[in-house]
């Protein structure tokens, strides 16, 4: 016989009440910078004890939804920080095994559709900034190779004086001979 409902899904206490803060952060109804209500005052509208809060707010801030100022004693709403985010990223993209071919395969499918978005939706000063990223970025690796007189390096752009050995012809046998050496 097919099953026809799945077992339920049991949250503990702390889970709800994380849940629920977690929902009104993402809803928007607290944005970050608002304080949250004392543990105490969270306890009473819950109806739990203090213990399931704080470990409710522990959990929302391992997850940087809400963050304690230096110095301060309540807790407010925050953003996650790239890192914290980054960090979460990296962690289940290990533990889900996915490649580094994966993700590079899946970055070259979206990168240009981000490209071509920003093409159109960039302003004026920031393709002025474009420019001179682009400009400092060529003028650098000039500089450098310069400066180590490797002349691959030197070369490197000009792919006609990089080839140009290659096209060097290749010794004879009688000129190898000559100049003195046999097989």
């Amino acid at each position: 016989m097919t099953e026809l409902f799945a077992p339920l899904r049991t949250e503990t206490a702390y889970q709800q009440v994380c849940g629920a803060i977690q929902d009104k952060i993402l809803s928007r109804a607290l944005s970050a910078g608002d304080p949250l209500p004392s543990e105490t005052e969270l306890a009473r509208q819950f109806g739990v004890n203090r213990s399931t809060v704080r470990e409710a707010l522990r959990t929302l801030e391992s997850n940087g939804l809400v963050m304690r100022p230096p110095g301060g004693k309540r807790l407010r709403v925050a953003q996650p920080q790239t890192q914290q985010v980054a960090a979460s990223v990296s962690r289940a993209l290990l533990l889900q095994e996915v490649t580094f071919l994966q993700v590079w395969e899946a970055m070259m499918l979206i990168e240009p559709e981000l490209a071509a978005l920003a093409a159109r939706r960039r302003t004026a000063e920031q393709l002025t900034g474009l420019h001179a990223l682009a400009t400092a970025m060529s003028a650098r690796p000039r500089a450098a190779a310069a400066a180590g007189g490797n002349p691959f390096t030197l070369a490197r752009g000009r792919p006609e004086t990089i080839a140009a050995p290659a096209r060097a012809p290749c010794p004879s046998p009688a000129s190898e001979d000559q100049a003195g050496h046999r097989r």
